[in-house]
């Protein structure tokens, strides 16, 4: 069976069997409340929670619960004995008080004795009750941190704004990119792009419908000045979906535009990704 687990960085990493999941346990790569969940449709729950999964500390602390008990109830009954002789040898016929006590007495060590083996609890017995009480925590922890991002939520940008950011990000392709402030920097260029073709049909003065030139004055300066940003905010975009920006060179190839414009339209990683932070602000009380 394969387990996933979710690193420091946010990312979820897969491991193909519980003894690799183990050793990253034991190198301290996966801790108590590391997130872990068996298969692709387990539960997402804390590490600890896991009965096969065995921690030093833990170890040590079991080793010692049932050995200091075990101490302490020997040596009890050790103690008890040896009054008991001593009783008998300075008094071998004991009065009809002390016998009322020593019957009185033994139905109270009866009891400490039967108390003592119901608090006895294993360690497997430990683990399962920690599993049962704690992982619907865990998953009611983790459903409330994946509503947080819901549109509902999520402070989006607006037309202007998205052009704002990708001409002051203008070589920055460090960061991640939203949905929206790709998408409308993209609208922008189309529209631009239009008003720009009209131009240039008009100073060449060739009705718009009949110009056929490719690139006009005007369109060549539009593309220098929007090249830059926008490899910028696409690199950023695959980014936000947790994919390396080298991915952009299967756009010069027509079935590679294919997922990436599957992947532009997909929400981004909720939460903080190894890119960086989530790119979009949260409404107060989110």
């Amino acid at each position: 069976m394969i387990y996933k687990f979710i690193d420091n960085n946010g990312s979820e990493i897969t491991v193909n069997s519980l003894f690799s999941l183990q050793a990253l346990i034991d190198s301290e790569t996966v801790k108590n409340d590391t997130k872990v969940k068996a298969g692709l449709r387990g539960r997402w729950t804390a590490a600890k929670n896991i009965p096969e999964l065995i921690f030093e500390k833990e170890k040590e602390e079991v080793i010692e619960e049932t050995i200091e008990p075990e101490e302490d109830i020997k040596t009890f009954i050790a103690k008890q004995e040896t009054k008991e002789e001593h009783k008998k040898e300075i008094n071998k016929e004991p009065d009809k008080d002390r016998k009322e006590e020593i019957k009185t007495k033994e139905p109270k060590e009866s009891v400490k004795k039967e108390t003592d083996e119901d608090v006895e609890i294993t360690p497997q017995e430990e683990l399962e009750q920690d599993n049962t009480d704690i992982s619907d925590y865990y998953t009611e922890k983790i459903e409330k941190s994946d509503n947080k991002y819901i549109d509902a939520n999520v402070i989006g940008l607006n037309f202007f704004d998205s052009i704002k950011i990708c001409f002051n990000k203008y070589l920055v392709v460090e960061g991640r990119a939203s949905r929206s402030e790709y998408w409308y920097f993209s609208l922008f260029i189309f529209v631009m792009g239009l008003i720009i073709d009209f131009l240039d049909a008009s100073m060449a003065g060739v009705p718009w419908l009949e110009y056929d030139v490719i690139y006009g004055p005007l369109s060549i300066i539009l593309t220098i000045v929007t090249f830059m940003p926008t490899i910028s905010v696409s690199i950023r975009r695959l980014h936000d979906l947790n994919k390396s920006g080298w991915w952009l060179l299967i756009s010069f190839t027509i079935i590679g535009l294919i997922p990436l414009f599957i992947w532009f339209i997909s929400k981004g990683t909720q939460g903080k990704n190894k890119y960086g932070d989530y790119p979009l602000k949260l409404k107060k009380g989110a």
